[in-house]
């Protein structure tokens, strides 16, 4: 995991990393129950459990109402609303990583029946996508900025080390020349102490001088590595935003797919006559390997992400009429 996130966002070294399931995804129950939707996935539940959170078997006073067929419209359209966004947020995400100067929306953002809302979505992401490159623009310039700052505070602190390195030079020939005159008592021991005293606070002044540059070039190379990561760290931020993004998409679907089929059911579930009876018959549409719908009893284990699909077989009863029969047949 560390080598594919170390290769997927250009990082120097792989991170340590380490992978804890915080929650399964939902079971969902569909069909003929009292209240269909999307219920915490826990280890070890069975049909008959999820058939229970579900609310049991839908009898015809128990179907779902017209505001719950309005419910489900107004979720379906507000999942379709946030697609859009979301689409719209990974073209500008994108733009980001790839450094270009426009973004460019897919289809699905700019062939959007809901017009205005395309519009709206695009007009939002390419106003932050101009302000993000501002923004990088200013801290860019601003980097810029101090390192000629710093590079010029080098060069003076260079130019007055050379001063004192030549003031040294000339300080020091001269203390020798005094010396060779002390020795011969023609010059004052004071002119030499003095002379000493001057080379001593000019050494002091070099050693001052020395750490000033040194301090001043350690500056300057941060700056310039921090020019350097400043474009890198956005792209790495906008490829892991693209990844959660992402995520929320696949979500989203999810619950577009089973919103729909919790309206289809409303808008088609089986109504039972009289000389009819009913049994229930369970199946587990499951996305292990492709969706597969597999047969289940009440006793079968579900797994996270499963979709358990309850539906009413309505039979004929064994003292059923004639008219009872002929009304029974689709």
């Amino acid at each position: 995991m560390g080598t594919a996130l170390k290769q997927h966002l250009g990082l120097v070294n792989a991170p340590e990393t380490s992978i804890e399931i915080l929650s399964y995804p939902p079971v969902y129950v569909v069909g003929d129950v009292s209240a269909p939707g999307a219920f915490e996935f826990r280890q070890g539940m069975t049909v008959l459990q999820a058939f229970a959170l579900g609310g049991g078997e839908r009898h015809e006073e128990m179907q779902s109402t017209s505001s719950e067929r309005l419910r489900l419209v107004s979720e379906l359209r507000t999942i379709d609303d946030s697609l859009l966004r979301s689409r719209a947020r990974i073209a500008r995400l994108a733009a980001e990583v790839e450094g270009v100067e426009a973004i460019t929306f897919s289809a699905e953002v700019t062939g959007h029946p809901n017009t205005a809302l395309a519009q709206s979505a695009m007009r939002d992401e390419e106003t932050i996508f101009l302000a993000r490159k501002r923004e990088v623009a200013r801290q860019t310039e601003a980097l810029d900025d101090l390192v000629v700052l710093l590079n010029k505070e080098i060069e003076t602190l260079s130019a007055r080390l050379t001063d004192v390195d030549k003031i040294i030079a000339t300080n020091s020939e001269e203390l020798s020349g005094v010396q060779s005159l002390v020795e011969k008592g023609l010059a004052t021991a004071s002119r030499r102490s003095e002379l000493e005293r001057q080379i001593a606070d000019l050494r002091f002044e070099q050693l001052t001088q020395t750490t000033a540059v040194l301090r001043a070039q350690q500056a300057l190379s941060q700056a310039q590595r921090e020019a350097a990561q400043l474009e890198d760290s956005g792209h790495t931020q906008a490829a892991v935003a693209i990844q959660d993004e992402q995520t929320k998409i696949d979500q989203m679907l999810l619950q577009q797919s089973t919103s729909q089929r919790l309206l289809l059911d409303i808008d088609t579930g089986p109504v039972m006559t009289a000389g009819q009876s009913s049994g229930l018959h369970y199946s587990i549409v499951r996305q292990s390997q492709g969706p597969a719908e597999i047969s289940a009893d009440e006793t079968t284990a579900l797994f996270p992400g499963d979709v358990l699909k309850v539906v009413t077989q309505v039979t004929p009863t064994a003292d059923a009429s004639v008219g009872d029969l002929a009304q029974a047949k689709p």
